[in-house]
């Protein structure tokens, strides 16, 4: 029997080979562009539904999270969305300033959600960075290169996409929030979708709850 098109397509594009009339880049952008639509949905049904059993009272947070979809570190406000046993969403919007070298200045927004027991989590989130930086003058520039390597003219804006995968820890109705994640930043450029470079493709964060 033969192969149905729409699984050769999906196959096709999982193994990264380029589909007739380059198909592949747009595909890719509209699959990630559907994951976070649907988890945006998830998040506002489930704000709307969530019933408050007691388990967590504090829905709120601020945190600080160096490196991450910040780029450099990010100070961010986080919205508890629902209030169930084991799964929850929630979204977070931050902003970030490094006053040196670059002088990288991001925002970035994400919407997470986290399962487990009651206070271990495993967390993956898809997120937006808008970011603003100096142009490097050598494409191999480091996260933390010297002055001499930028552009004191040139400016570059940018909106990245985020994939965050890690571990959270927090009590319920515990002040204290600490998250340990592999977090991959993507530009879109010229048809292609790449890593984002130089990033450091971690975050680590403390947030006080309330």
């Amino acid at each position: 029997m033969p192969e149905p098109y729409a699984v050769k397509v999906a196959r096709t594009v999982l193994r990264g080979r380029k589909l007739p009339g380059g198909a592949t880049h747009k595909m890719r952008l509209r699959l990630f562009h559907t994951a976070f639509t649907l988890m945006f949905v998830l998040a506002l049904h489930g704000q709307s539904k969530s019933i408050d059993q007691g388990i967590d009272s504090l829905r709120s947070q601020i945190s600080l999270e160096i490196f991450g979809n910040g780029i450099k570190y990010s100070i961010g406000y986080e919205r508890l969305l629902t209030n169930w046993p084991q799964f929850n969403i929630a979204s977070q919007i931050g902003i970030g300033y490094y006053p040196f070298n670059d002088h990288t200045f991001s925002i970035p927004f994400e919407i997470t959600t986290f399962w487990g027991s009651d206070r271990d989590f495993v967390e993956t989130g898809l997120g937006l960075t808008w970011c603003r930086y100096r142009k490097r003058l050598f494409p191999g520039a480091s996260l933390f290169s010297s002055e001499d390597e930028y552009s004191s003219n040139i400016k570059v804006s940018q909106l990245l996409y985020s994939f965050r995968f890690g571990f959270r820890y927090q009590k319920p109705n515990g002040r204290s929030s600490f998250r340990a994640a592999l977090i991959f930043l993507f530009e879109s450029s010229e048809g292609k979708v790449s890593l984002f470079y130089p990033q450091v493709p971690i975050g680590i964060s403390y947030g006080y709850r309330f």
